[in-house]
């Protein structure tokens, strides 16, 4: 038995009670304390139920993408896998990292010059050299249209400059316990060290929905940015097609190149239900995503912790 004196004893019963009266402050990163204009829903203490009569391996088994992941964002509850480790490329869903890397290094309000990154290749907003923009346009430009040119510019201002800001991003992967995942470039392009899995995108995505900043930005449809002088305008489309189409959609993250196929990450909230549904390397990502999310809420019912 341990033995303990009672001075020792004393101390730990108040050093008990000043960390609840007094709780430590928690360190904020940068810019990541504004509030957004719509909170995130709090789900009640519920977990997902199976109902279906028919497995899910039976149902949707004859879905193209090559891995998925269905997950309960407040349980952590996995509704349905596929090839759920499985290294992939992750193609443009990579920049979620770069947008919580960008949360860190920079404040909202930060300006930030374009450079060469006006010679970005893919997907591009079309920024032109020597423009001048908020961090926070950047971001927009980043997610909603799936800029690369956006990407370079946020990774090329770090402190410690690119290779720093890739640094960062794998330092943020092994935080969030992300096994399979290795980030090579900002912006999800093809590369041998460059991967990831169904399952590590799901969390990487649950983690940026945290952030209310990023959650509002992936859940706009469409919106315009302009740079600081006020004179040159961008207009920026979402990638995500669902929009409009299924009730409860809230982004969250395209992503195509040759070697990874259509890979789509998504974030749907249906009453105090909240799940992120993982597709890659499909051949009809969009189709593919509603026939999953209508079988999830088919086949699933929410169950208060504690009913029979």
């Amino acid at each position: 038995m341990l033995n303990i004196r009672l001075d020792q004893f004393i101390a730990l019963i108040l050093f008990s009670i000043l960390l609840v009266l007094f709780p430590p402050a928690r360190s904020q990163a940068q810019g990541s304390s504004l509030i957004s204009k719509q909170p995130e829903l709090i789900s009640p203490a519920t977990v997902p139920i199976y109902r279906g009569g028919i497995s899910g391996d039976s149902e949707i088994a004859s879905l193209s993408a090559s891995a998925i992941y269905v997950m309960d964002r407040d349980s952590g509850a996995v509704l349905y896998q596929k090839n759920a480790h499985s290294v992939r490329y992750p193609a443009s869903t990579a920049k979620m990292m770069t947008a919580l890397v960008a949360r860190q290094a920079y404040s909202l309000d930060q300006v930030l010059t374009v450079g060469d990154a006006v010679f970005a290749t893919g997907t591009v907003v079309g920024f032109q050299f020597g423009e001048k923009l908020s961090v926070e346009s950047l971001l927009k430009a980043l997610l909603i249209p799936s800029g690369n040119d956006a990407a370079l510019v946020l990774g090329q201002h770090h402190p410690y400059g690119y290779q720093g800001f890739i640094t960062q991003m794998n330092q943020m992967a092994n935080t969030f316990h992300l096994t399979s995942t290795i980030f090579n470039n900002v912006s999800g392009l093809d590369a041998d060290n460059e991967r990831s899995s169904a399952r590590d995108l799901a969390i990487l995505a649950n983690q940026l929905v945290k952030d209310p900043v990023l959650r509002d930005i992936v859940a706009t449809p469409q919106t315009q940015i302009t740079d600081e002088s006020g004179e040159i305008t961008h207009f920026l489309k979402n990638t995500q097609e669902l929009f409009g189409q299924v009730p409860g959609i809230v982004g969250i993250k395209t992503g195509t190149t040759n070697f990874a196929g259509e890979n789509l990450i998504t974030g749907v909230t249906r009453g105090q239900h909240r799940i992120i549904i993982v597709v890659l390397g499909s051949t009809d990502r969009f189709t593919e995503t509603k026939q999953l999310i209508n079988w999830v809420f088919t086949h699933y019912q929410w169950q208060s912790i504690g009913e029979n």
